[in-house]
């Protein structure tokens, strides 16, 4: 008669929960991140960029860090 050691199968018992919680957490975290790139998109969608006004802006942000 073989005999066959479990200590394998309790290992596996007490990983297998932490990789599923892992995988689990990132998961959470990608569909977090993609709820909250919609609600920008929509937002950004709704006000009106003037794209002149925001060069300039940019431009004069520039001009004021600029060290001279």
């Amino acid at each position: 008669m073989r005999r066959v050691k479990g200590s394998l199968t309790v290992e596996a018992s007490l990983i297998f929960p932490l990789i599923l919680a892992v995988f689990v957490l990132a998961m959470s975290t990608g569909f977090q991140l993609y709820r909250e790139c919609l609600e920008t998109g929509k937002q950004i969608s709704q006000e009106e960029f003037d794209t002149i006004k925001w060069f300039y802006r940019c431009k004069e942000m520039g001009e004021l860090t600029e060290w001279k």
